[in-house]
């Protein structure tokens, strides 16, 4: 009987092991070949080097929107400026993206 126990855990352990890696595998491939290709993925990494690119961290204009905000205002004619609009974005996600962007510049020019 003792036998049956230890194959059985044994087996169990092996295979949350072979899950925990099958999922980690999934994670992986998935952030590396899918996520990157995302729009809000690339604009994240664009908001991101801005900031590194900028000393102070500050934003004076935050352009957010559809499609209209989106291709037809170009910060680099704006000094400290950012486009976080994306195409087909309805009035609760601008809601939201502004949140998220306030609560990050609060927290960068705290220097936390």
């Amino acid at each position: 009987m003792k036998k049956d126990k230890r194959k059985i855990l044994k087996n169990g352990i092996i295979f949350i092991i072979s899950i925990g890696i099958l999922i980690l595998a999934v994670q992986f491939i998935y952030l590396k070949l899918v996520q990157e290709k995302k729009i809000i993925y690339r604009q994240d990494l664009t908001f991101h080097e801005y900031l590194n690119e900028n000393p102070d961290k500050t934003i004076e204009f935050a352009f957010l929107g559809d499609s209209h905000a989106r291709y037809g205002i170009n910060p680099t004619y704006i000094p400290k400026s950012f486009n976080f609009a994306s195409s087909g974005e309805n009035y609760i996600k601008t809601y939201y993206k502004l949140g998220s962007v306030e609560r990050f510049l609060l927290i960068s020019s705290r220097g936390l």
